[in-house]
């Protein structure tokens, strides 16, 4: 084997290593994407609490 065959080898090895790991990135996203939209459209539904400490009634 040459050393630009070796080479090949070496980065072909590299890209289906990250390729893999992108995959399985998108596979978390997809998973996790309904608990975060779940959970953003139930801090949209709640109306803002307003407090104070203002002794005035007026």
């Amino acid at each position: 084997m040459t050393t630009r065959d070796q080479e090949n080898e070496r980065i072909q090895r590299s890209l289906y290593e990250r390729e893999a790991g992108v995959a399985d990135l998108i596979e978390f996203y997809a998973r996790i994407e309904t608990v975060y939209v779940s959970a953003s459209k139930a801090l949209e539904e709640h109306s803002p609490v307003r407090a104070s400490n203002s002794t005035n009634p007026g």
